[in-house]
């Protein structure tokens, strides 16, 4: 069972031994669990769905206009076997060089912000920069819950989150139905970065993850409620402490269900040294290398979309 917490102590900023606990378990030992009492407002969520059917609708023709090379930028339609099901939308937080600039990033990491491309048919913008914002204090609410986890002080990742690099997406699916043993919508993967927060809206229960014992299971469709798992990166810097649970999305029996999701993919400052924790390092010392978001990213693009993927289109 997919654990259901609620956060709203964490997010006005006192969290009880209660909550921690739950989050304890939920992240250690089944790596996915969702959150309520959060404090997004429905309004919110409600106008990124909006604004996210409105855009998907439009001829793939006019989206193309804002596709990008970078697997993180703009829209795309990946392809998982023979039929297109998934639309998606994505961009950063950080929206280009320039505005890197004006943060006080140094401008040895400019490289790594590749500008958002927004439509110009749809002000996708004005509905999901909003919904992002608040998102804000709910995944600094779960960091402080990682924290005391760990044993640490609330505000500990704090310091690494002054110019947090997170991605946002929306993903859409419709337009097929399960064919024999074809269920495939989104391929299963593990997330990269630290956290992320995902909200899910839809005809069916698409979201399916991999516990740690092999099992497969669905995660239910909450209005109230953000999906809560961690990614590669935050697995590092655990020291492999957190699990990164693999998930993928299925296909519903009836091809006319669709679903969407709004997935924030946070991650801290570009340049911030990700070590395994001293707590979580045993006498067999730690599993990995240090390294950076700016450098994981690279790492991670190429791995997963191949060393030329700039190149691809």
């Amino acid at each position: 069972m997919i654990p259901v917490i609620d956060i709203s102590s964490a997010v006005a900023g006192s969290a009880d031994g209660r909550v921690v606990e739950q989050v304890r378990h939920a992240i250690t030992d089944v790596g996915f669990f969702q959150v309520v009492g959060h404090g997004v407002p429905a309004g919110l969520v409600d106008a990124a769905y909006r604004a996210g059917w409105a855009f998907f609708a439009m001829d793939d023709d006019v989206k193309r206009m804002v596709a990008d090379p970078h697997p993180f930028r703009g829209w795309s339609r990946p392809v998982t076997g023979a039929r297109p099901v998934q639309q998606r939308f994505q961009f950063c937080n950080v929206e280009s060089a320039e505005d890197a600039r004006s943060r006080g990033i140094a401008e040895t990491f400019f490289d790594y912000f590749t500008p958002n491309r927004w439509p110009e048919q749809i002000d996708l913008r004005a509905a999901l920069w909003p919904y992002v914002s608040a998102l804000q204090p709910v995944a600094g609410a779960i960091m402080s819950l990682f924290a005391r986890v760990l044993d640490l002080d609330p505000g500990f990742f704090d310091q690494h989150l002054v110019h947090q690099v997170s991605c946002f997406a929306v993903n859409h699916y419709e337009g097929a139905a399960r064919d024999g043993d074809d269920i495939t919508a989104l391929v299963e993967h593990r997330d990269s970065g630290t956290l992320t927060v995902l909200h899910q809206r839809g005809d069916y229960a698409g979201l399916r993850v991999m516990l740690r014992d092999g099992t497969r299971m669905l995660v239910p469709v909450r209005e109230d409620a953000f999906v809560i798992n961690i990614g590669e990166l935050m697995a590092r810097w655990t020291n492999d402490r957190f699990y990164a649970t693999p998930h993928g999305v299925i296909l519903p029996e009836d091809a006319r269900a669709k679903r969407t999701s709004l997935t924030l993919f946070h991650l801290p400052s570009v340049d911030v040294e990700i070590a395994p924790l001293p707590s979580t390092v045993g006498a067999e010392g730690p599993r990995y290398e240090p390294i950076t978001p700016y450098l994981w990213e690279r790492q991670f693009l190429a791995r997963s979309y191949g060393e030329d993927w700039r190149a691809d289109g």
